[in-house]
């Protein structure tokens, strides 16, 4: 599995039994290498869960066909990448499955949480069904939601409330409308290339599908360290996280259910060279000539 992700994520795989072998990151990337993918890969691998982390797209065509190839099947973690895109082609129709979050500040909300899963296979996409509703089969013509005896297996019930669903809908009709608002914001810190000597975007695609953004930060030319530096631009007023510590091999509850200690270099380095700016539709003009004042006037003070 990826090595930058939610709890969720690992979670989910350690209550289902299974073993999460972690991978790491290409260098300068939150997103798995198809490389450090193969480099991790054992005869006891089955799945892969591949992240696409901040709403940028992983490698994920080549994931695929070095994992299909091995007979490994592909799941897809688009929680931060809802409508996001590779070479035209929609993230989550690539893998086996896909799974989305709909948690607040996604670029597809419920409200509060809740979530999506897509799977062009019919009969996948029915056992995740089953198992999202106390293993009913809905599918059935002549499924009797008051006849037990025709459920399938043991499962929990996740359902979402009508409230929720009716603020997905709301929000799923105008996601085209929300990522072209946050990529204005993530375009405008395209001038941090010409006007700093410290802060460098990490780039971007038009399949882009921000849910934050990423600035690497040249350590070298500071009198203090990263952290410190992101923490004066937030306290600045700008909405940021000053150190992303979602990098799973660092998490000392996993250590006991990992299926060995690697440590994940390129992520650890990418992380230690970076901090991430929050990401919003509302966010405009002002916003972005206000991130940009602030981090030069931070940079005036560290500069080394």
């Amino acid at each position: 599995t990826s090595c930058i992700t939610d709890p969720g994520t690992i979670s989910a795989i350690i209550f289902n039994g299974l073993v999460p072998r972690l991978v790491d990151c290409a260098p300068d990337s939150y997103q798995m290498g198809a490389s450090e993918f193969l480099d991790r890969v054992t005869p006891r691998s089955r799945c892969v869960v591949v992240v696409h982390a901040a709403g940028t797209a992983a490698p994920i065509d080549e994931i695929v066909a070095e994992a299909h190839a091995r007979d490994i099947r592909v799941l897809e973690d688009c929680a931060q990448a809802h409508g996001a895109s590779l070479d035209g082609r929609m993230l989550g129709t690539f893998g086996d499955i896909a799974a989305f979050s709909t948690m607040y500040r996604k670029a597809h909300i419920t409200g509060g949480t809740g979530g999506v899963v897509f799977a062009a296979d019919e009969d996948l996409f029915r056992r995740a069904l089953a198992h999202a509703d106390r293993g009913k089969p809905r599918w059935r013509d002549d499924f009797d939601d008051r006849d037990p005896t025709t459920y399938l297996h043991p499962a929990l019930n996740f359902h979402l409330d009508e409230l929720s669903c009716a603020v997905g809908h709301a929000s799923l009709a105008r996601l085209d409308e929300t990522i072209a608002a946050r990529m204005k914001y993530v375009r405008g810190m395209d001038a941090l290339t010409a006007m700093s000597g410290i802060c460098e975007p990490s780039g971007w695609t038009d399949g882009d599908s921000p849910f934050f953004y990423p600035l690497v930060v040249d350590t070298g030319r500071l009198t203090c360290d990263k952290t410190d530096f992101a923490r004066s631009v937030l306290a600045e007023g700008i909405g940021l996280n000053p150190h992303y510590q979602y990098l799973v091999s660092t998490w000392p509850w996993v250590s006991d259910h990992a299926s060995d200690d690697f440590a994940c270099p390129n992520a650890a380095d990418f992380l230690a060279r970076s901090f991430n700016l929050y990401v919003n539709e509302n966010y405009g003009e002002q916003e972005i000539a206000d991130t940009l004042a602030a981090i030069s006037k931070v940079e005036g003070v560290f500069a080394a």
